[in-house]
Protein backbone atom coordinates (compact mmCIF):
# COMPACT_ATOMS: atom_id res chain seq x y z
CA UNK A 1 0.00 0.00 0.00
CA UNK A 2 2.57 2.35 0.64
CA UNK A 3 4.01 2.74 -2.81
CA UNK A 4 0.65 3.95 -4.11
CA UNK A 5 0.56 6.39 -0.73
CA UNK A 6 3.97 7.93 -1.89
CA UNK A 7 2.39 8.67 -5.26
CA UNK A 8 -0.47 10.22 -3.46
CA UNK A 9 1.67 12.63 -1.20
CA UNK A 10 4.23 13.17 -4.42
CA UNK A 11 1.35 14.56 -5.90
CA UNK A 12 -0.29 16.35 -3.71
CA UNK A 13 2.53 18.23 -2.75
CA UNK A 14 3.05 19.86 -5.60
CA UNK A 15 -0.28 21.84 -5.10
CA UNK A 16 -0.08 22.49 -1.36
CA UNK A 17 3.09 24.12 -0.46
CA UNK A 18 2.58 24.90 2.99
CA UNK A 19 4.15 22.05 5.07
CA UNK A 20 0.74 21.93 7.55
CA UNK A 21 -1.28 21.53 4.91
CA UNK A 22 0.58 19.13 3.36
CA UNK A 23 0.54 16.49 6.28
CA UNK A 24 -2.81 17.36 6.45
CA UNK A 25 -3.71 16.13 2.88
CA UNK A 26 -1.12 13.57 3.28
CA UNK A 27 -2.82 11.85 5.92
CA UNK A 28 -6.39 12.31 4.29
CA UNK A 29 -5.22 10.50 1.23
CA UNK A 30 -3.83 7.69 3.65
CA UNK A 31 -7.28 7.45 5.07
CA UNK A 32 -9.05 7.38 1.80
CA UNK A 33 -6.89 4.94 0.99
CA UNK A 34 -7.67 2.58 3.47
CA UNK A 35 -11.06 2.96 3.10
CA UNK A 36 -11.29 2.75 -0.52
CA UNK A 37 -9.33 -0.74 0.23
CA UNK A 38 -11.81 -2.28 2.44
CA UNK A 39 -14.76 -0.72 -0.24
CA UNK A 40 -13.16 -2.93 -2.55
CA UNK A 41 -10.87 -0.76 -4.51
CA UNK A 42 -7.41 -1.24 -5.64
CA UNK A 43 -5.33 1.81 -5.50
CA UNK A 44 -2.05 0.56 -6.78
CA UNK A 45 -2.12 1.34 -10.45
CA UNK A 46 -2.09 -1.47 -12.90
CA UNK A 47 1.03 -2.38 -14.48
CA UNK A 48 -0.66 -3.29 -17.67
CA UNK A 49 -4.46 -3.36 -19.04
CA UNK A 50 -4.94 -6.09 -21.35
CA UNK A 51 -6.85 -7.15 -24.66
CA UNK A 52 -7.90 -10.77 -24.34
CA UNK A 53 -8.99 -12.65 -27.85
CA UNK A 54 -10.95 -15.54 -27.12
CA UNK A 55 -12.00 -18.42 -29.32
CA UNK A 56 -11.36 -21.81 -30.60
CA UNK A 57 -7.54 -22.07 -30.34
CA UNK A 58 -7.05 -25.86 -29.93
CA UNK A 59 -3.95 -27.21 -29.51
CA UNK A 60 -2.22 -23.80 -30.15
CA UNK A 61 -0.30 -23.19 -26.68
CA UNK A 62 0.85 -20.29 -25.73
CA UNK A 63 4.45 -20.24 -26.70
CA UNK A 64 3.83 -21.75 -29.91
CA UNK A 65 0.59 -19.19 -30.68
CA UNK A 66 2.80 -17.01 -33.00
CA UNK A 67 4.59 -17.63 -36.17
CA UNK A 68 4.70 -21.73 -38.29
CA UNK A 69 2.69 -23.77 -35.73
CA UNK A 70 0.14 -27.09 -36.14
CA UNK A 71 -3.12 -25.12 -35.08
CA UNK A 72 -2.62 -23.33 -38.11
CA UNK A 73 -4.01 -26.98 -40.14
CA UNK A 74 -6.74 -27.59 -37.36
CA UNK A 75 -9.18 -25.05 -39.47
CA UNK A 76 -9.06 -22.24 -37.13
CA UNK A 77 -6.78 -20.04 -39.31
CA UNK A 78 -8.99 -17.23 -38.60
CA UNK A 79 -8.39 -17.40 -34.79
CA UNK A 80 -5.13 -17.79 -34.85
CA UNK A 81 -4.21 -15.02 -37.43
CA UNK A 82 -6.33 -12.97 -35.36
CA UNK A 83 -4.49 -13.43 -32.10
CA UNK A 84 -1.04 -12.84 -34.08
CA UNK A 85 -1.92 -9.68 -35.93
CA UNK A 86 -3.31 -7.91 -32.71
CA UNK A 87 -0.78 -8.58 -30.74
CA UNK A 88 1.74 -7.60 -33.42
CA UNK A 89 -0.04 -4.26 -34.06
CA UNK A 90 -0.76 -3.36 -30.45
CA UNK A 91 2.68 -4.55 -28.53
CA UNK A 92 4.95 -3.98 -31.61
CA UNK A 93 3.99 -1.51 -34.13
CA UNK A 94 2.09 1.12 -31.84
CA UNK A 95 3.00 0.27 -28.48
CA UNK A 96 -0.64 1.15 -27.78
CA UNK A 97 -0.75 2.37 -23.95
CA UNK A 98 -3.97 3.79 -22.12
CA UNK A 99 -3.38 7.11 -19.78
CA UNK A 100 0.05 5.80 -19.88
CA UNK A 101 -0.47 2.46 -19.31
CA UNK A 102 0.32 -0.15 -21.79
CA UNK A 103 -1.50 -2.12 -23.34
CA UNK A 104 -0.89 -5.80 -23.90
CA UNK A 105 -2.46 -9.07 -25.43
CA UNK A 106 -3.35 -11.12 -22.93
CA UNK A 107 -2.88 -15.54 -23.91
CA UNK A 108 -5.31 -16.64 -25.71
CA UNK A 109 -8.49 -17.54 -24.66
CA UNK A 110 -9.96 -21.11 -25.76
CA UNK A 111 -13.35 -21.51 -25.50
CA UNK A 112 -13.67 -24.82 -27.57
CA UNK A 113 -16.08 -23.98 -29.66
CA UNK A 114 -18.70 -24.79 -26.68
CA UNK A 115 -20.96 -22.31 -25.66
CA UNK A 116 -21.09 -23.52 -21.66
CA UNK A 117 -17.17 -22.66 -21.58
CA UNK A 118 -17.90 -19.67 -23.75
CA UNK A 119 -19.98 -18.46 -20.45
CA UNK A 120 -17.50 -19.95 -18.11
CA UNK A 121 -14.43 -17.60 -20.02
CA UNK A 122 -16.86 -14.64 -20.21
CA UNK A 123 -17.72 -14.89 -16.26
CA UNK A 124 -13.46 -15.04 -15.68
CA UNK A 125 -12.94 -12.04 -18.08
CA UNK A 126 -15.83 -10.03 -16.65
CA UNK A 127 -14.69 -10.41 -13.04
CA UNK A 128 -11.15 -9.65 -13.54
CA UNK A 129 -10.74 -5.99 -13.75
CA UNK A 130 -7.18 -6.04 -15.90
CA UNK A 131 -9.14 -7.04 -19.16
CA UNK A 132 -10.52 -3.79 -20.97
CA UNK A 133 -11.51 -5.42 -24.14
CA UNK A 134 -12.52 -8.79 -25.77
CA UNK A 135 -12.05 -9.78 -29.51
CA UNK A 136 -14.62 -12.47 -29.63
CA UNK A 137 -14.05 -14.90 -32.78
CA UNK A 138 -17.12 -17.55 -32.08
CA UNK A 139 -19.62 -19.06 -33.95
CA UNK A 140 -23.48 -17.44 -33.51
CA UNK A 141 -24.73 -19.79 -31.03
CA UNK A 142 -21.49 -19.66 -28.68
CA UNK A 143 -21.74 -15.55 -28.87
CA UNK A 144 -25.19 -15.43 -27.62
CA UNK A 145 -24.43 -17.35 -24.36
CA UNK A 146 -21.51 -15.03 -23.41
CA UNK A 147 -22.33 -11.64 -25.07
CA UNK A 148 -24.83 -10.73 -22.10
CA UNK A 149 -22.01 -11.31 -19.58
CA UNK A 150 -19.64 -9.28 -20.99
CA UNK A 151 -22.00 -6.36 -22.02
CA UNK A 152 -25.06 -5.66 -19.41
CA UNK A 153 -25.25 -3.70 -16.13
CA UNK A 154 -26.99 -6.23 -14.77
CA UNK A 155 -27.61 -6.12 -10.98
CA UNK A 156 -27.96 -10.52 -11.25
CA UNK A 157 -24.03 -10.28 -11.89
CA UNK A 158 -22.93 -8.97 -8.99
CA UNK A 159 -23.71 -12.84 -7.54
CA UNK A 160 -21.64 -14.10 -10.48
CA UNK A 161 -18.78 -12.21 -10.68
CA UNK A 162 -18.05 -10.14 -7.10
CA UNK A 163 -20.53 -7.82 -4.34
CA UNK A 164 -19.33 -4.76 -6.41
CA UNK A 165 -19.96 -5.85 -10.30
CA UNK A 166 -17.11 -4.14 -12.70
CA UNK A 167 -17.97 -2.59 -15.46
CA UNK A 168 -19.37 -3.85 -18.87
CA UNK A 169 -16.42 -5.17 -20.98
CA UNK A 170 -16.10 -3.68 -24.57
CA UNK A 171 -16.41 -6.35 -27.10
CA UNK A 172 -15.14 -6.39 -30.86
CA UNK A 173 -17.04 -9.51 -32.63
CA UNK A 174 -15.41 -10.51 -35.56
CA UNK A 175 -17.00 -14.17 -36.06
CA UNK A 176 -20.39 -14.59 -34.90
CA UNK A 177 -22.74 -13.12 -38.10
CA UNK A 178 -26.82 -13.46 -36.39
CA UNK A 179 -28.13 -10.33 -36.29
CA UNK A 180 -30.29 -11.40 -32.95
CA UNK A 181 -27.70 -12.44 -30.43
CA UNK A 182 -27.56 -9.05 -28.90
CA UNK A 183 -28.49 -8.89 -25.31
CA UNK A 184 -31.10 -6.12 -24.76
CA UNK A 185 -29.81 -3.44 -23.12
CA UNK A 186 -29.78 -2.59 -19.72
CA UNK A 187 -32.53 0.81 -19.63
CA UNK A 188 -30.11 4.18 -21.17
CA UNK A 189 -27.93 1.90 -21.95
CA UNK A 190 -25.81 1.30 -25.71
CA UNK A 191 -24.13 -1.93 -25.74
CA UNK A 192 -20.04 -1.63 -25.72
CA UNK A 193 -19.88 -3.83 -29.01
CA UNK A 194 -18.54 -3.53 -32.29
CA UNK A 195 -19.34 -6.25 -35.30
CA UNK A 196 -16.91 -6.79 -37.99
CA UNK A 197 -18.54 -9.76 -39.71
CA UNK A 198 -21.16 -8.87 -42.89
CA UNK A 199 -24.48 -9.91 -41.32
CA UNK A 200 -26.42 -13.08 -42.12
CA UNK A 201 -29.68 -11.23 -43.56
CA UNK A 202 -27.07 -9.27 -46.42
CA UNK A 203 -25.44 -12.65 -46.59
CA UNK A 204 -28.54 -14.56 -47.52
CA UNK A 205 -29.63 -11.70 -49.74
CA UNK A 206 -26.20 -12.28 -51.63
CA UNK A 207 -26.50 -15.85 -52.06
CA UNK A 208 -29.94 -16.01 -53.36
CA UNK A 209 -28.96 -13.38 -55.91
CA UNK A 210 -25.99 -15.07 -57.04
CA UNK A 211 -27.62 -18.75 -56.66
CA UNK A 212 -29.62 -17.82 -60.06
CA UNK A 213 -26.62 -16.26 -61.84
CA UNK A 214 -24.30 -18.97 -61.79
CA UNK A 215 -23.58 -22.18 -63.99
CA UNK A 216 -27.34 -23.61 -64.46
CA UNK A 217 -28.84 -20.96 -63.39
CA UNK A 218 -30.87 -22.78 -60.81
CA UNK A 219 -34.15 -21.53 -59.38
CA UNK A 220 -35.51 -24.94 -57.93
CA UNK A 221 -33.59 -25.71 -54.14
CA UNK A 222 -33.29 -27.96 -51.24
CA UNK A 223 -31.91 -25.89 -48.89
CA UNK A 224 -30.15 -27.93 -45.47
CA UNK A 225 -28.78 -27.10 -42.69
CA UNK A 226 -26.21 -29.23 -40.24
CA UNK A 227 -27.65 -27.81 -36.81
CA UNK A 228 -24.19 -27.69 -35.40
CA UNK A 229 -24.46 -23.77 -34.86
CA UNK A 230 -28.58 -23.69 -34.80
CA UNK A 231 -28.34 -19.90 -34.16
CA UNK A 232 -26.36 -19.36 -37.47
CA UNK A 233 -27.94 -22.23 -39.86
CA UNK A 234 -31.37 -21.75 -38.84
CA UNK A 235 -31.12 -18.21 -39.56
CA UNK A 236 -29.23 -18.06 -42.77
CA UNK A 237 -31.20 -20.75 -43.96
CA UNK A 238 -34.56 -19.36 -43.61
CA UNK A 239 -33.43 -15.84 -45.15
CA UNK A 240 -32.14 -17.48 -47.93
CA UNK A 241 -35.51 -19.08 -48.47
CA UNK A 242 -37.21 -16.10 -48.00
CA UNK A 243 -34.62 -13.96 -50.07
CA UNK A 244 -35.01 -17.06 -53.46
CA UNK A 245 -38.36 -16.32 -53.63
CA UNK A 246 -37.76 -12.76 -54.66
CA UNK A 247 -35.51 -13.53 -57.27
CA UNK A 248 -37.48 -13.34 -60.36
CA UNK A 249 -36.10 -13.87 -63.88
CA UNK A 250 -37.51 -14.95 -67.49
CA UNK A 251 -37.74 -18.02 -69.18
CA UNK A 252 -38.32 -19.23 -72.40
CA UNK A 253 -39.91 -22.78 -73.29
CA UNK A 254 -38.73 -24.61 -76.64
CA UNK A 255 -42.12 -22.97 -78.29
CA UNK A 256 -40.75 -19.35 -77.98
CA UNK A 257 -43.00 -18.47 -75.14
CA UNK A 258 -41.92 -16.87 -72.49
CA UNK A 259 -42.70 -16.85 -68.40
CA UNK A 260 -41.50 -14.83 -65.41
CA UNK A 261 -40.54 -17.34 -62.92
CA UNK A 262 -39.45 -16.73 -59.00
CA UNK A 263 -36.81 -18.89 -57.25
CA UNK A 264 -38.39 -21.61 -55.20
CA UNK A 265 -37.30 -23.88 -52.47
CA UNK A 266 -38.61 -27.02 -53.10
CA UNK A 267 -36.97 -29.21 -50.31
CA UNK A 268 -35.58 -27.83 -46.43
CA UNK A 269 -33.69 -30.45 -44.52
CA UNK A 270 -32.55 -29.56 -40.77
CA UNK A 271 -30.40 -32.34 -40.78
CA UNK A 272 -27.71 -34.26 -43.01
CA UNK A 273 -30.04 -37.09 -43.86
CA UNK A 274 -30.46 -37.43 -47.77
CA UNK A 275 -34.20 -37.75 -48.54
CA UNK A 276 -34.94 -41.19 -50.45
CA UNK A 277 -33.15 -41.05 -53.39
CA UNK A 278 -36.08 -41.42 -56.10
CA UNK A 279 -38.15 -38.49 -54.36
CA UNK A 280 -34.89 -35.96 -54.56
CA UNK A 281 -34.26 -36.46 -58.14
CA UNK A 282 -37.76 -36.00 -59.19
CA UNK A 283 -38.37 -32.65 -57.30
CA UNK A 284 -36.93 -30.67 -60.12
CA UNK A 285 -33.84 -29.50 -57.55
CA UNK A 286 -31.55 -27.84 -59.36
CA UNK A 287 -29.73 -25.89 -57.04
CA UNK A 288 -28.47 -27.01 -53.46
CA UNK A 289 -27.84 -24.60 -50.59
CA UNK A 290 -25.94 -26.03 -47.43
CA UNK A 291 -25.07 -23.76 -44.03
CA UNK A 292 -22.88 -25.33 -41.45
CA UNK A 293 -19.10 -27.01 -40.81
CA UNK A 294 -16.99 -27.59 -43.58
CA UNK A 295 -16.83 -31.05 -42.87
CA UNK A 296 -20.51 -31.81 -43.32
CA UNK A 297 -20.46 -29.23 -46.17
CA UNK A 298 -18.10 -31.77 -48.06
CA UNK A 299 -20.13 -34.90 -46.90
CA UNK A 300 -23.27 -33.49 -48.13
CA UNK A 301 -21.95 -32.16 -51.61
CA UNK A 302 -19.97 -35.70 -52.42
CA UNK A 303 -23.08 -37.49 -51.81
CA UNK A 304 -25.44 -35.25 -53.80
CA UNK A 305 -22.92 -35.55 -56.66
CA UNK A 306 -22.67 -39.49 -56.45
CA UNK A 307 -26.64 -39.57 -56.21
CA UNK A 308 -27.42 -37.52 -59.26
CA UNK A 309 -24.39 -38.65 -61.46
CA UNK A 310 -25.61 -42.19 -60.62
CA UNK A 311 -29.69 -40.95 -61.65
CA UNK A 312 -27.88 -39.29 -64.44
CA UNK A 313 -26.57 -42.61 -65.98
CA UNK A 314 -30.35 -44.00 -65.87
CA UNK A 315 -31.79 -40.38 -67.08
CA UNK A 316 -30.27 -38.70 -69.17
CA UNK A 317 -32.78 -35.31 -68.72
CA UNK A 318 -30.93 -35.49 -64.82
CA UNK A 319 -29.13 -32.65 -63.84
CA UNK A 320 -26.68 -32.39 -61.55
CA UNK A 321 -27.52 -29.51 -59.34
CA UNK A 322 -25.37 -26.61 -58.54
CA UNK A 323 -24.14 -26.42 -54.99
CA UNK A 324 -23.55 -23.32 -52.91
CA UNK A 325 -21.72 -23.85 -48.94
CA UNK A 326 -21.89 -21.10 -47.08
CA UNK A 327 -19.04 -19.43 -45.74
CA UNK A 328 -19.08 -21.31 -42.35
CA UNK A 329 -16.97 -24.12 -44.65
CA UNK A 330 -15.01 -21.56 -46.31
CA UNK A 331 -11.25 -22.90 -45.02
CA UNK A 332 -8.35 -24.93 -46.99
CA UNK A 333 -9.97 -28.41 -45.12
CA UNK A 334 -12.35 -28.34 -48.66
CA UNK A 335 -9.65 -28.53 -50.85
CA UNK A 336 -8.16 -31.70 -49.09
CA UNK A 337 -5.77 -33.11 -46.85
CA UNK A 338 -3.02 -35.16 -46.31
CA UNK A 339 -5.74 -38.16 -44.73
CA UNK A 340 -8.60 -37.85 -47.41
CA UNK A 341 -9.04 -37.25 -50.83
CA UNK A 342 -11.96 -35.05 -51.73
CA UNK A 343 -12.47 -35.52 -55.26
CA UNK A 344 -16.08 -34.55 -56.66
CA UNK A 345 -15.73 -31.34 -54.81
CA UNK A 346 -14.90 -29.16 -58.21
CA UNK A 347 -17.57 -26.97 -59.28
CA UNK A 348 -18.81 -26.94 -55.90
CA UNK A 349 -19.33 -22.72 -54.88
CA UNK A 350 -18.57 -21.47 -51.30
CA UNK A 351 -19.30 -17.89 -49.74
CA UNK A 352 -16.29 -16.19 -47.86
CA UNK A 353 -15.76 -12.87 -46.26
CA UNK A 354 -12.38 -12.70 -48.22
CA UNK A 355 -10.93 -12.87 -52.02
CA UNK A 356 -9.73 -16.15 -53.26
CA UNK A 357 -6.80 -14.80 -54.61
CA UNK A 358 -5.90 -13.12 -51.16
CA UNK A 359 -6.71 -16.77 -49.52
CA UNK A 360 -4.77 -18.69 -51.80
CA UNK A 361 -1.84 -16.81 -50.99
CA UNK A 362 1.53 -18.26 -49.16
CA UNK A 363 0.23 -19.30 -45.73
CA UNK A 364 1.71 -15.88 -43.90
CA UNK A 365 -0.23 -13.68 -46.14
CA UNK A 366 -3.00 -16.09 -47.11
CA UNK A 367 -6.08 -17.31 -45.20
CA UNK A 368 -7.27 -14.47 -43.30
CA UNK A 369 -4.86 -12.50 -42.86
CA UNK A 370 -6.13 -9.77 -44.56
CA UNK A 371 -9.47 -10.17 -42.07
CA UNK A 372 -7.18 -10.33 -38.89
CA UNK A 373 -5.13 -7.26 -40.29
CA UNK A 374 -8.18 -5.39 -40.68
CA UNK A 375 -9.58 -6.07 -37.30
CA UNK A 376 -6.49 -5.48 -35.29
CA UNK A 377 -5.89 -1.51 -36.87
CA UNK A 378 -9.90 -1.40 -36.10
CA UNK A 379 -8.87 -2.63 -31.99
CA UNK A 380 -6.19 -0.47 -31.94
CA UNK A 381 -8.70 2.89 -33.67
CA UNK A 382 -10.67 2.23 -31.02
CA UNK A 383 -8.14 1.95 -27.98
CA UNK A 384 -6.06 5.03 -30.01
CA UNK A 385 -9.39 7.18 -29.28
CA UNK A 386 -10.18 6.16 -26.23
CA UNK A 387 -6.57 7.41 -24.74
CA UNK A 388 -6.72 10.81 -26.67
CA UNK A 389 -10.26 11.02 -24.80
CA UNK A 390 -9.28 9.43 -21.63
CA UNK A 391 -9.42 12.48 -19.05
CA UNK A 392 -12.57 13.96 -21.17
CA UNK A 393 -15.22 10.78 -20.52
CA UNK A 394 -13.31 9.33 -17.85
CA UNK A 395 -14.31 12.05 -15.29
CA UNK A 396 -17.94 11.46 -17.16
CA UNK A 397 -18.74 7.74 -15.99
CA UNK A 398 -17.39 8.37 -12.33
CA UNK A 399 -17.67 11.06 -9.83
CA UNK A 400 -14.20 9.98 -7.80
CA UNK A 401 -12.02 9.64 -10.71
CA UNK A 402 -10.46 13.40 -9.93
CA UNK A 403 -9.56 12.27 -6.28
CA UNK A 404 -8.59 8.04 -7.47
CA UNK A 405 -6.54 9.92 -10.43
CA UNK A 406 -4.18 11.35 -7.72
CA UNK A 407 -2.98 7.12 -7.25
CA UNK A 408 -3.65 6.59 -10.85
CA UNK A 409 -6.23 5.46 -13.30
CA UNK A 410 -7.65 2.60 -12.91
CA UNK A 411 -8.79 -0.93 -14.90
CA UNK A 412 -13.18 0.29 -14.05
CA UNK A 413 -11.74 4.15 -15.89
CA UNK A 414 -10.01 2.43 -18.81
CA UNK A 415 -13.77 0.07 -19.13
CA UNK A 416 -15.79 3.10 -19.07
CA UNK A 417 -13.62 5.04 -21.24
CA UNK A 418 -13.87 2.93 -24.10
CA UNK A 419 -17.58 2.14 -23.63
CA UNK A 420 -18.05 6.15 -23.81
CA UNK A 421 -16.25 6.03 -26.76
CA UNK A 422 -18.14 3.09 -28.23
CA UNK A 423 -21.85 5.23 -27.22
CA UNK A 424 -20.37 8.23 -29.16
CA UNK A 425 -20.49 5.88 -32.82
CA UNK A 426 -24.32 5.29 -32.37
CA UNK A 427 -25.63 8.51 -30.86
CA UNK A 428 -27.92 10.40 -32.89
CA UNK A 429 -26.30 11.82 -34.69
CA UNK A 430 -23.33 10.26 -34.21
CA UNK A 431 -21.10 12.85 -32.10
CA UNK A 432 -17.63 11.94 -32.88
CA UNK A 433 -16.87 9.15 -35.77
CA UNK A 434 -13.90 6.51 -35.22
CA UNK A 435 -11.34 8.64 -37.03
CA UNK A 436 -7.63 6.96 -36.61
CA UNK A 437 -4.15 8.25 -36.96
CA UNK A 438 -3.78 6.53 -39.85
CA UNK A 439 -6.59 8.79 -41.60
CA UNK A 440 -9.00 6.21 -41.73
CA UNK A 441 -12.52 6.89 -40.22
CA UNK A 442 -15.00 3.74 -39.36
CA UNK A 443 -18.27 4.02 -39.28
CA UNK A 444 -21.44 1.65 -37.84
CA UNK A 445 -25.08 0.99 -38.16
CA UNK A 446 -27.92 0.95 -35.98
CA UNK A 447 -27.09 -2.77 -35.80
CA UNK A 448 -23.74 -2.23 -34.47
CA UNK A 449 -22.05 -3.95 -37.61
CA UNK A 450 -19.19 -1.68 -39.47
CA UNK A 451 -21.04 -0.19 -42.53
CA UNK A 452 -19.10 -1.01 -45.85
CA UNK A 453 -18.92 -4.79 -44.95
CA UNK A 454 -18.54 -7.35 -48.85
CA UNK A 455 -19.21 -10.92 -49.48
CA UNK A 456 -17.25 -12.88 -52.12
CA UNK A 457 -18.07 -16.31 -53.89
CA UNK A 458 -15.70 -18.70 -54.55
CA UNK A 459 -15.54 -21.76 -57.14
CA UNK A 460 -13.68 -24.80 -56.60
CA UNK A 461 -11.29 -25.94 -59.87
CA UNK A 462 -8.69 -28.09 -60.56
CA UNK A 463 -5.32 -27.12 -60.23
CA UNK A 464 -2.48 -29.57 -60.69
CA UNK A 465 0.01 -27.20 -59.01
CA UNK A 466 -1.83 -27.19 -55.73
CA UNK A 467 -0.64 -29.97 -53.27
CA UNK A 468 -3.96 -31.75 -53.74
CA UNK A 469 -5.01 -30.59 -57.01
CA UNK A 470 -7.41 -28.30 -56.31
CA UNK A 471 -7.66 -24.19 -55.43
CA UNK A 472 -10.37 -21.64 -55.25
CA UNK A 473 -11.24 -19.48 -57.74
CA UNK A 474 -13.05 -15.82 -57.52
CA UNK A 475 -16.56 -15.26 -58.84
CA UNK A 476 -17.35 -11.96 -59.98
CA UNK A 477 -21.11 -11.38 -60.15
CA UNK A 478 -22.06 -14.34 -62.06
CA UNK A 479 -19.52 -14.43 -63.93
CA UNK A 480 -17.95 -17.47 -64.98
CA UNK A 481 -15.31 -18.17 -61.78
CA UNK A 482 -12.28 -18.73 -64.03
CA UNK A 483 -8.85 -20.58 -61.99
CA UNK A 484 -6.70 -17.72 -60.37
CA UNK A 485 -3.39 -17.14 -62.07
Amino acid sequence: MWDPLARIVHRLAAWVRHPALGGLVGGLAALLAVIGAFGGYEFKPPEAFLVAVVGDFPGCKADSIQGDDPCRDLGQESTVQMYDAIKRKLEEETKRALHGVPVEVALPEDDNDDPAKGKLVAEKLRRERKYVMVVLEASSTDAKEALPIYLRHSAELGAILSSRPPPPLAVVVDGASNPDILPPPDEGQVLPVLRLARPDYAEAEFAATQAVKLGNSARSFWVVEDGDNPIYTHYLAREFVRDLSAQSFVVTDKKGNTAMVHGKTVAWSISMNIPFVPELTKLGIDGVFFVGSWENGTILAQQVKKVFQDAQNIDRTVRVPQIILSASPASRQLLGNEFQNLDGLEGVYVLSRVDADEYMKPSQEGGYQSVATHTAEIVDCLLENANTQFDELAPKQSSTYWLRHLWGVSEDDARNVIDSVIQQQFASPPQKSLTCSNGDTISFNSDHYMNGLTSNLWRIVKDPKHPFGYQFAECHDGEPCEKAE
